[in-house]
């Protein structure tokens, strides 16, 4: 009995073909997303969603995806942004008027793998699909044929572990997770010549609020350090002879110092916004100092 090889091997071959994932042709440009965690490099796929991939251009060029930020991490699931009404930053009224809704656009061999994008959307409305979208971070075969799969993460598999690594609360990053801009490379030259920011430590460069509260000084080590410098200031003007001035004086350099220590983490360790309050109290203090003298003047 002979047995025919060539149908065998083009019938497993072909079965092969038909269960592993295809890859689609990308397009020439590229879309690269300045996030807090580093910077993501897309390629997109045309042929397979060429009215998604066109819009998605469209927006990014437009500024739309700027300080938008992602609002759901689930690990080895999804990595998913939120509405483009949902930016730090409101959209203009021209942002907005390119922003139409999307019909599903699937294809079989197509697969949701870890690093595709894929276009959200309401799930009782597979024609509702705008500006939020997902980055896989794992398989998923049952989105498959659900949502739109248009493109693929070529570059930053590094930022996206990173974004990964957040702690999440019910879903939800606990630390803001921001695209900071959004910028296309129409050309692989272009892509080039960018200079494109690895992976930083979010958990260490970007601490939640209840850490940087908790990393206010306690209040008795505060006053323990004033009492001691106020004793020093004490003793050297004893010594010198000159009197009470050089202590008050001290006193109240040593005071603004102690009281600007403390603001900078109450302030969300925004440095300058401290200096604010501190000068600001100065201010109410020497006013009311000032009030204070003319009303005893008008007395006498």
């Amino acid at each position: 009995m002979r047995i025919r090889i060539g149908p065998v091997v083009f019938a497993v071959c072909a079965a092969f073909a038909t269960g592993a994932a295809a890859t689609p042709e990308k397009a020439g440009p590229r879309v690269i997303f300045h996030t807090v965690a580093g910077d993501l490099v897309f390629a997109l796929y045309p042929e397979v969603a060429p009215n998604t991939v066109q819009q998605f251009l469209t927006l990014t060029r437009n500024g739309v995806y700027d300080t938008t930020q992602f609002r759901r991490l689930v690990p080895g699931f999804v990595l998913q942004t939120g509405t483009a009404d949902d930016r730090i930053v409101p959209l203009n009224a021209t942002q907005k008027g390119l922003i139409h809704k999307l019909r599903g656009e699937y294809r079989p061999e197509v697969r949701h793998t870890r690093g595709v994008l894929s276009l959200a959307r309401p799930d009782n409305d597979p024609g509702a699909g705008e500006t939020s979208f997902s980055i896989l971070l794992g398989n998923a075969p049952h989105l498959d044929g659900k949502y739109t799969v248009f493109g693929e993460l070529e570059i930053g598999a590094d930022v996206l572990e990173a974004l990964e690594r957040v702690p999440v609360k019910d879903g939800t990053p606990v630390l803001p997770l921001t695209i900071n801009s959004a910028e296309v490379a129409e050309t692989p030259e272009a892509l080039r010549g960018k200079t494109l920011k690895a992976a930083v430590a979010l958990a260490t460069a970007m601490p939640p609020a209840e850490q940087r509260l908790s990393s206010a000084p306690p209040p008795w080590s505060g006053l323990v350090i004033m009492m001691a410098l106020l004793a020093l200031a004490g003793a050297g003007a004893a010594l010198w002879g000159r009197g009470l001035r050089p202590v008050l004086f001290l006193s109240a350099l040593i005071g603004g110092f102690v009281l600007f220590v403390y603001l900078v983490p109450l302030s969300g360790g925004r440095p300058w916004l401290a200096t604010a309050i501190l000068l600001g109290a100065a201010g109410l203090f020497r006013a009311l100092s000032f009030f204070e003298s003319a009303s005893r003047t008008s007395r006498g």
